[in-house]
């Protein structure tokens, strides 16, 4: 489908930089909207032909834990699988961040694939912490 945007990454793009501007989020030490990470997310898991669902689910990685959106706004808007995905790879930002970080590597051969495919994705869609640049 050269040319031609997937309208299901159109509508997770787009839902995804309206949650994440609805709370003001920027990509820290950045002027620039937190969107931008999402969408270099998605990119790694569609060049990996990880499939539409998880694709989606990268452009949404973020929503629950970052801009409030809940488990059911995402099963409403794009199905159970994809808000399954989203609700496996958010970290509790109730627990500190160190913490969050330790339980991300204690439960990660825990998670399914999918799911495994994109936490790696996420840590990628930071260039910089991800020691790119």
């Amino acid at each position: 489908m050269a040319g031609k945007a997937n309208p299901k990454f159109q509508e997770a793009l787009a839902f995804a930089a309206q949650a994440h501007a609805a709370v003001n989020q920027e990509r820290k030490g950045t002027d620039f909207p937190y969107i931008v990470h999402p969408i270099r997310v998605a990119e790694i898991l569609d060049r990996f032909d990880c499939g539409d669902d998880v694709v989606v689910a990268g452009f949404l990685h973020d929503t629950i834990e970052d801009a409030g959106v809940t488990r059911d706004d995402l099963v409403q808007r794009f199905g159970s699988d994809v808000a399954d995905l989203v609700v496996e790879v958010t970290d509790d930002k109730s627990l500190p961040k160190k913490e969050r970080k330790r339980l991300q590597v204690e439960n990660a051969r825990k998670k399914s694939v999918r799911a495994q495919m994109i936490k790696p994705a996420g840590g990628l869609g930071f260039p910089k912490e991800a020691g790119v640049f």
